[in-house]
């Protein structure tokens, strides 16, 4: 929930948070990995970041943005979520009727029925004043690449669509197939969400080749040879003791992965 952050050290040792000066103002999403690398050999730092990607039942924009409002709604000591999206220009709540009464039964008697829950609005449930309402923001699911430009600012780009298929979890940074430009291995997936959702498990791990100016191009697993079932979390390349250069991928609840 939120914008890749970006602080800048101060004379007096502060951070001091500079990222609407870095044009990153509006990338609030839900974000997992970021890493920093010089893709297009210009001596700055780009940045590459891993969001929940775009295979989602979930959409998320400037115009309509998915929120998330959180306060004790039936005044019980405990702190309720409440997810909404918009529909033809309407804010709707995401949670169904069943897990909303749950968490809150008071509006067991204003939904009795799911035909009153059919049409529920955003201000059904929350009240008017919404400032009394902690209230989080998404415009942005798709995992980008940033690049630094001359300005100082940082100008953004959708990584390629296999790349938008699961989570990412992780990246890797590697010049995989020697042609002296860097290019990126992900990973990704997850299991652990609301069945109104679905689980993200279109993730098989993906390789993008990079041509040194920010540009990446997918490659099919069946060329690339790198395929990685599970929620893959971490990914970490190093050399053997005879020089090979191997690729470690740690899953959640599995095996750990090796290729080379």
């Amino acid at each position: 929930w939120m914008p890749v952050t970006i602080f800048i050290q101060s004379q007096n040792r502060e951070l001091v948070n500079q990222t609407e000066a870095y044009n990153l103002g509006n990338t609030s999403g839900w974000w997992n990995e970021i890493e920093a690398y010089d893709f297009d050999d210009d001596g700055d730092l780009d940045l590459i970041g891993g969001n929940v990607g775009l295979n989602s039942r979930l959409r998320a924009s400037l115009a309509e943005p998915v929120h998330i409002y959180i306060q004790d709604i039936d005044n019980n000591g405990a702190l309720d979520h409440l997810m909404t999206y918009f529909n033809d220009g309407e804010e709707h709540p995401f949670i169904s009727r069943d897990q909303l009464v749950n968490q809150v039964p008071y509006f067991k008697r204003k939904f009795l029925k799911y035909d009153a829950f059919r049409e529920v609005r955003l201000n059904d449930i929350v009240p008017a004043k919404e400032s009394e309402y902690i209230r989080k923001t998404a415009v942005d699911f798709a995992s980008c690449y940033f690049e630094n430009e001359d300005d100082g600012k940082f100008s953004i780009r959708k990584l390629p669509a296999a790349a938008q298929l699961f989570p990412i979890f992780s990246f890797e940074i590697d010049d995989v197939n020697r042609d002296g430009h860097a290019d990126i291995l992900a990973i990704g997936n997850l299991y652990a969400v609301q069945p109104d959702i679905g689980r993200y498990d279109a993730g098989h791990g993906v390789v993008m080749l990079g041509d040194g100016k920010g540009n990446f191009t997918a490659v099919d697993h069946r060329k690339s040879g790198f395929f990685v079932r599970g929620e893959g979390r971490d990914i970490r390349g190093l050399k053997t003791p005879n020089g090979e250069r191997v690729f470690l991928v740690a899953r959640n609840n599995d095996t750990m992965l090796i290729f080379k």
